[in-house]
């Protein structure tokens, strides 16, 4: 393994470790890690896998937090129209950069909260991958929020979200 990247980040110090074996790669920013994935961007994580599955038949999808915009290069590649909200604007440089996330997925760096509200676009899907360390479900995903996310889907639209409890699932890279 080696450090390809470093950032500041807003939940603490970024690294992007690429495997010298496979060329996967990792964003660990503080203890969580945010993305793995193949370098050009086919995430590694299964539950990204399965959101991109239940996203399969919308044309349009937004999609609430970065990482390694991995969910978001797997949809657009298949044709999707994506727009991404995420708070930290270093996600997509860092998902640009060594995740392959296609310059046209439009980027917006906001509190999803905020946009939610501010938002009056409507999607065919919504996919909800935002936590990390000190991130409380309930607070933020409050049911102001969960109607906010409800007005942006058209009719018949679908809504997924990742609920993961990162402290439960290892995501280390193998040697």
């Amino acid at each position: 393994m080696k450090i390809i990247g470093r950032y500041e980040g807003k939940l603490g110090d970024i690294a992007i470790w690429e495997s010298e074996r496979t060329g996967d790669r990792f964003y660990l920013e503080g203890e969580t890690f945010q993305s793995q994935s193949s370098a050009t961007g086919e995430s590694r994580f299964p539950y990204v896998n399965l959101m991109e599955a239940f996203l399969e038949d919308a044309k349009s999808v937004l999609l609430l937090g970065c990482g390694g915009g991995n969910l978001a290069t797997m949809l657009a590649r298949s044709g999707k129209e994506v727009t991404v909200v995420d708070h930290n604007p270093v996600s997509f440089e860092i998902a640009r950069k060594f995740f392959g996330m296609p310059e046209d997925i439009r980027c917006i760096v906001d509190d999803f909260r905020d946009y939610l509200r501010a938002e009056r676009r409507c999607f065919d899907g919504v996919a909800i991958d935002v936590g990390g360390p000190g991130f409380c479900y309930e607070e933020h995903l409050d049911s102001t929020t969960c109607r906010s996310v409800l007005e942006r889907l058209n009719p018949g639209g679908r809504v997924i979200l990742n609920m993961i409890a990162v402290s439960d699932y290892d995501a280390a890279p193998d040697q």
